[in-house]
């Protein structure tokens, strides 16, 4: 085994550093991008938040609620494509994800012929370091030619990053083994990376990628955000776009059954189940009971709703660009009692 004895940072080992600015007001400042990809001919502009293609947060309904703030929603895998003609109203902010199986590859033929075009597709997988996650891709690309943008993942090391872009024909990689609330691939593998480092050396390593229009790769920083704090800093790394999934958990939103709990005759507690965890919590979203759950015991922001979510992350990323940045991430510690 060898030992890497550098530093790796998470989001909690650091802060933003203010500096002066010209903006008078977090509401002067502009937070959508526009990006070119490595491969696809299609532009995106929008804010780059994506809500993650989980069983109970990549719905329809994040899709249309998230769409109108020009956010993505990757769409989870277990909708039937019946659906997708019903419910596909924007292919910019609504991207299908699948496996790597060849069930996938079928079903994606019919929802292109469904749609009568190609999607933007996200490749999904725990484990990104297999040569047939990376020729799976590279047959995506093949098949459904330029049109779609396509994010694959996950990986953690700048290597990969730039094969999965290089030879699978990817535009966007996502970033982060294990950081992810209901992950546990840490937890019983012992494989991952801090998942501040990784977004920097991995960005660093996708745009230094340049094709022959000049256009860079790009890097989807996924897992490991808690608060909107994280977000800020996971942009300030150089990710070019963000992947929510515990952020968004629980909102009305997302899918699957509420439950209610009487605590005092004047008071009860909304529970939604988040990957088959039942988590209690206040009015404010601080935790106060985890029920038992296979996965792992998980702390949840259930009682925001999306629109309070996205507005508080929506604050983060202008906070990111002006000056009292560290008072304010003081401020989101106290709140949220981290």
């Amino acid at each position: 085994m060898k030992i890497n004895n550098e530093p790796k940072l998470d989001f909690d080992d650091v802060l933003l550093v203010p500096q002066r600015s010209k903006t008078a007001s977090r509401s002067d400042v502009k937070i959508e991008r526009k990006f070119s990809f490595y491969h696809s001919s299609q532009p995106w502009m929008g804010v780059p938040i994506i809500a993650a293609n989980m069983d109970t947060v990549g719905t329809f309904a994040m899709s249309r609620s998230l769409s109108k703030k020009t956010m993505i929603t990757c769409l989870h895998k277990h909708y039937d494509v019946d659906q997708y003609a019903d419910n596909m109203f924007n292919y910019n902010y609504q991207w299908v994800s699948i496996g790597i199986k060849e069930e996938d590859i079928i079903k994606l033929r019919q929802i292109c012929n469904t749609l009568y075009q190609p999607p933007n597709i996200c490749i999904d997988v725990a484990n990104g370091y297999t040569d047939d996650f990376v020729n799976f891709c590279g047959r995506i690309r093949e098949e459904f030619g330029s049109i779609p943008v396509i994010m694959a993942g996950n990986v953690c090391t700048p290597e990969m990053v730039q094969e999965i872009i290089l030879h699978g024909g990817v535009d966007i990689v996502k970033v982060g083994v294990g950081p992810g609330s209901a992950c546990t691939t840490r937890l019983k593998t012992g494989v991952g990376y801090p998942q501040l480092s990784a977004i920097i050396e991995c960005s660093h390593a996708a745009h230094g990628l340049r094709n022959g229009s000049g256009r860079l790769g790009l890097i989807c920083a996924d897992g490991g955000c808690r608060t909107p704090s994280d977000v800020s800093k996971a942009f300030a790394a150089g990710a070019d776009f963000v992947m929510l999934g515990g952020m968004l958990a629980g909102c009305e939103e997302c899918e699957g059954e509420w439950e209610y709990e009487c605590v005092s005759c004047d008071r009860w507690l909304d529970k939604k189940e988040f990957r088959g965890c039942k988590v209690s919590v206040d009015a404010y979203g601080n935790c106060l009971k985890c029920m038992s759950c296979k996965a792992k015991e998980t702390h949840q922001v259930i009682a925001n709703r999306e629109k309070e979510s996205a507005k508080e992350i929506l604050e983060a990323i202008g906070f990111y660009k002006y000056p009292n940045a560290e008072s304010w991430l003081i401020a989101m510690k106290e709140k949220h009692k981290l």
